[in-house]
């Protein structure tokens, strides 16, 4: 008997669509050398679950997020901004730089991630959240 043949993962690209919308690429599981990154901060947690309820598409987890573009926002109900989460953002950043991996995986959302990928889409909210400040 001959041993089945996994077929590779395929990967979407690009980041953003024509639409203007970013997605994640997938993640096979033997992609690169991966590492975990610890539970994330609850405050963070609800960051991304509020956010995820408020995109333009139905979204399930962080791994299926889908950002609109700035200019789409609707400012006054998609951003609250929230120093602590903002400081929760920058050390997630900063704890997965310093990482030697090409994949990471997050236990909390138990989803696993190009390592390029997660810090693109951290450092976009941190960029934004920057940017709504003031508004109230």
């Amino acid at each position: 008997m001959k041993k089945r043949q996994h077929s590779p993962t395929t990967q979407q690209e690009p980041f953003f669509d024509e639409g203007g919308f970013f997605h994640y690429r997938n993640v096979s599981s033997d992609a690169r050398k991966a590492v975990r990154l610890p539970p994330l901060s609850p405050q963070l947690m609800d960051f991304f679950e509020s956010f995820a309820s408020n995109c333009s598409i139905e979204c399930c987890g962080i791994s299926a997020l889908v950002f609109e573009l700035p200019t789409k926002w609707d400012k006054d109900k998609r951003w609250n901004y929230n120093s602590e989460v903002f400081k929760s953002l920058q050390a997630e950043v900063e704890r997965a730089e310093g990482m030697e991996a090409g994949v990471i995986q997050v236990w909390e959302l138990q989803k696993s991630f190009y390592k390029d990928d997660w810090l693109f889409s951290l450092r976009y909210l941190m960029e934004n959240m920057e940017k709504t400040k003031g508004w109230r």
